[in-house]
């Protein structure tokens, strides 16, 4: 099955993707990476069990926060397969409370593609959860053929919407938005 078939939003459910096909191939490269032949296929699928930890996301990174982290030079990102360099990153730093654990098993692949960034999943909780796994990231930056740095993408992803809810969650938390509980994949 391909990506947009797998991306595209059944009737009604607004969780599962983008109604817009799949983005096109980049242009062409001047410089290709090595083949990912290693990479594995999206591991979140229904029935399989996950332990989390709770965990406090770090500071949002990115602009226009201070949070920041070493850029990964582009040369490095060209001779590096995804999985390569998603391995080799070490994450920013949060807290982790490793004695506060949640498992579930997973009831529903709500949006799942490789390529579409946060995946999301339906636990046999109730919770909606979202996965920032940098490796299901997209490879290159929108409509170019300059590679992502797919470790910071997924990164900001987590940490900017970890303070988001942090910010609101008192007031609303649970009644506008979802009820946020701190929880990370480990």
């Amino acid at each position: 099955m391909s990506c947009e078939s797998e991306c595209l939003s059944p009737e009604g459910n607004p969780f599962q993707g983008s109604t817009k096909p799949a983005p096109s191939s980049p242009p062409p490269l001047f410089s290709s990476p090595p083949q990912d032949i290693e990479k594995p296929a999206i591991p979140y699928k229904q029935g399989q069990k996950l332990t989390i930890f709770r965990h406090n996301s770090p500071p949002p990174l990115g602009r226009p926060y201070p949070n920041s982290r070493a850029l990964t030079p582009r040369k490095t990102l060209k001779g590096l397969t995804q999985l390569e360099y998603c391995l080799s990153a070490s994450p920013l730093e949060g807290t982790t409370k490793s004695q506060e654990t949640s498992s579930f098993v997973i009831t529903k692949e709500l949006a799942l593609c490789d390529g579409r960034g946060a995946q999301f999943i339906l636990v046999d909780n109730g919770w909606v959860t979202k996965i920032y796994d940098p490796l299901y990231y997209p490879t290159y930056h929108k409509d170019t053929s300059i590679r992502a740095d797919v470790v910071e993408w997924a990164e900001c992803d987590y940490s900017r919407e970890g303070a988001a809810y942090e910010e609101l969650t008192g007031r609303f938390g649970g009644t506008v938005i979802p009820k946020y509980h701190r929880f990370m994949d480990m």
